[in-house]
């Protein structure tokens, strides 16, 4: 079996098979192909118990449509699994100006403010969705052009938060420099 995850702005494709009495996950986008061998040893409602490398742990998952929560230990983590038309979109989208709540929530902080820019993968709000705490990060090296919420709000899936105008490199340097210097 194949998944198709994406995790905050990075999008990630894992193999899934049985090998008798473990169950073998693969990461194909890794060097070599990275694989992690695991046997779930116990299970309830939302929580498995894992066994990996002789030691034991506990994972937790809730799943709402095709968003997938997984918390391990006190790291908890946000995935939405992709099908093959999301895939295409988000493919589309790669590099769009726009950040978007990803899903129903409340806006907590912003952590940039308008002129000021940004380098693609840096953190720019942070939502809390369900109890938990995501940052979303910019997509493209750019100045911030607008905010489009403000702290405490309620957001829904695909609102903007964030516009961000992209950086002509050759009229403004990198997105390291100043906002202010032509």
């Amino acid at each position: 079996m194949e998944l198709r995850l994406l995790e905050r702005d990075h999008r990630h494709q894992i193999e899934c098979r049985n090998d008798g009495e473990e169950l073998v996950l693969r990461t194909p986008e890794a060097e070599g192909g990275e694989e992690l061998r695991f046997s779930i040893e116990a299970h309830d409602t939302n929580t498995l118990l894992l066994r990996l490398d002789g030691g034991l742990f506990r994972a937790r998952y809730v799943r709402r449509g095709r968003d997938l929560w997984v918390q391990v230990g006190s790291r908890a983590v946000l995935f939405h699994l992709l099908d093959e038309e999301e895939e295409e979109d988000l493919a589309a989208a790669q590099g769009s100006p726009v950040i978007r709540a990803p899903m129903p929530g409340k806006l907590l902080e912003v952590l940039v403010q308008t002129g000021a820019s940004v380098r693609a993968g840096q953190p720019v709000v942070r939502v809390e969705a369900m109890k938990m705490e995501v940052e979303l990060s910019a997509t493209i090296d750019g100045r911030v052009a607008q905010i489009h919420a403000t702290v405490g709000e309620l957001v829904s899936p695909e609102n903007p938060l964030v516009t961000l105008e992209p950086l002509d490199a050759d009229a403004h340097g990198d997105a390291g420099g100043d906002p202010g210097t032509p």
